[in-house]
């Protein structure tokens, strides 16, 4: 498993350096992105579009492309957004027209009020719009970050490895994300607000941990629910009268319940990324969602899963004589696997093939086309292909299936068989899906594969430990020498990755930036001062008139 791992992570070095990500030269704009670092904590006297670039000019010298200040668009594109609302509902007034020639009429405030002509109130509406648009587009407040493009990646290596200024804590560069990615809204927010909110975030985050273990127990504790019949009458009539559905609880209703908890945590971790801690891109969003989504599985899903649900259903006899935990666990902790068969048989023949139908996405888009939309732009909204993958959700339920089969395998080998029909029938439906029906809206090159590696050795470790534990409950010592030789090298394993293959697939060396700068073909003059402005920054006037005439002419058209 770890030469399996080494490979891997070697090819991904290769990818990920081969002019895909780091060095990407595929076109233009891809290029640009790649020169392209994001300057936080700029100073002050330093918040301004002019000074910004003449600061960074005579540090760089002619190797500066461009530069773009952050500003406080969060009222601006707001007003966007509404005008872009109000447009959709003008387009849809003006479709009425010519398809029943009568012009409809509206409220100006819902259910109060004489109708009027709908066409012209919103049109009167989006007019006003422009106007306060384009005042807000003058009077746009600087924040401390900005972007800076540069001709040459000798100049991003530098910028974004060596400081700029002998100012403590002023500008923290490192590489940017793509334009498309940037949470905008959250550029606002300052260094300190950003610490801050990252502190909030993991007590948020740590404290839903602590008590989502209680339902999470309780969940698991259905696979015991024998032990349950001397004290609920209800579940020993259960047995009594139709064991056969007894059995069919005890083996399913566990994953079934772990699946409905599991259900809101994702959107948890991410809503936390991004309104608590302020993280300013998707895709690192997405990794700081991983990483906490991962933490859930772990301690909820697998440790309190198996320990508590192997101890609850011996509650009472554990508060009776304390002493018999060492022997409840060991007996109990093996048979667990029954709880993640359960959870693993669901997710596998039950949630997959729900992916690869994905009816839902069909039925739901077939009514919006026949009932619910009217305008072009309405229509190719819904046509867009479904929902692109969710690494943040899908990578952590793979590692638990990936950690419990490791962990079971020396306890219960069936798991193995239970793992091996989870990965072979997900790699079939994931692998069509991604190259034939998710549309790729994100690129972080590769990015997570470094924290996916760092927890499949984890799961590596829980498992050792686990089989460890187990040993000694049963009073097996003797084995428990040769597994910590099993967990000392796979630590030296790690921290050998880490240090060589980790360190060079973050940044691009030396060498490739020499080549890079002498092979590069001459920067043209772009038409825009940057690729990284904010949609109400880039907002034009939206003419109804014209747009009405446009529409007239194309109606009449032979």
């Amino acid at each position: 498993m770890c030469y399996m791992l080494y490979d891997e992570y070697k090819h991904y070095v290769v990818i990920r350096h081969s002019d895909h990500f780091l060095t990407d030269q595929r076109n233009e704009r891809s290029s640009r992105v790649r020169r392209t670092i994001f300057v936080q904590d700029i100073p002050k006297n330093l918040r301004n579009q002019k000074l910004l670039e003449e600061f960074f000019c005579k540090l760089y010298h002619d190797t500066i492309e461009s530069t773009s200040l952050g500003y406080d668009t969060r009222a601006l594109d707001a007003a966007v957004e509404k005008r872009e609302k109000l447009f959709i509902k003008w387009k849809k007034a003006l479709l009425q027209v010519t398809k029943e020639d009568e012009r409809p009429l509206v409220r100006k405030t819902p259910c109060i009020g004489s109708k009027i002509d709908a066409i012209d109130f919103y049109a009167g509406k989006i007019e006003e719009l422009n106007d306060e648009i384009e005042e807000m587009q003058k009077e746009l407040q600087p924040t401390s970050n900005a972007f800076v493009t540069f001709k040459k990646f000798d100049a991003v290596a530098t910028a974004t490895q060596v400081k700029q200024t002998l100012i403590p804590f002023a500008f923290s560069n490192k590489l940017a994300m793509a334009p498309e990615e940037v949470v905008w809204r959250n550029l606002v927010q300052t260094t300190l607000a950003k610490k801050v909110g990252s502190i909030i975030g993991a007590i948020i985050i740590w404290t839903i941990v602590v008590f989502w273990s209680i339902p999470v127990t309780v969940a698991s504790s259905l696979s015991q629910l024998e032990n349950y019949r001397e004290d609920f009458e209800p579940i020993d009539w259960l047995y009594e009268n139709i064991p056969a559905l007894a059995s069919f609880l005890t083996a399913f209703l566990p994953g079934l319940a772990l699946i409905i908890f599991k259900k809101v945590l994702p959107h948890i971790c991410r809503a936390v990324a991004k309104h608590i801690k302020y993280i300013e891109a998707d895709t690192w969003i997405t990794r700081d969602s991983f990483t906490s989504y991962f933490y859930f599985q772990l301690i909820n899903f697998y440790l309190v899963a198996a320990v508590g649900g192997s101890a609850a259903g011996s509650a009472i006899q554990i508060a009776d004589d304390p002493t018999s935990v060492v022997s409840i666990l060991a007996d109990a902790l093996p048979k667990q696997w029954l709880t993640f068969a359960s959870y693993i048989m669901i997710v596998t023949f039950a949630g997959t093939p729900k992916i690869l139908a994905d009816i839902s996405t069909l039925v739901v888009s077939q009514i919006k086309l026949k009932y619910l939309v009217s305008t072009e732009e309405e229509k190719r909204e819904v046509e867009k292909p479904s929902e692109p993958m969710k690494y943040d959700v899908s990578y952590p339920d793979q590692l638990l299936i990936s950690m419990v089969g490791l962990g079971y395998a020396g306890l219960s080998p069936i798991m193995i068989f239970f793992a091996l029909a989870y990965f072979v029938y997900n790699k079939i439906v994931y692998q069509y899906r991604l190259v034939y029906v998710w549309e790729k809206t994100v690129d972080g090159g590769g990015s997570l594969f470094p924290l996916v590696f760092n927890r499949i050795i984890a799961g590596v470790f829980v498992s050792q430990f686990t089989l460890i534990g187990v040993l000694n409950l049963k009073k097996f010592y003797f084995g428990s020498p040769f597994l910590i030789i099993q967990v000392v090298l796979t630590a030296i394993f790690k921290n050998y990755i880490n240090s060589g293959l980790g360190e060079i697939s973050e940044s691009i060396c030396r060498e490739e930036v020499v080549h890079l700068d002498e092979n590069q073909s001459e920067i043209s003059e772009s038409t825009e001062s940057s690729l990284y402005l904010s949609p109400g920054m880039v907002a034009t006037r939206i003419d109804p008139c014209e747009e009405e005439a446009s529409t007239k002419t194309q109606e009449f058209e032979p």
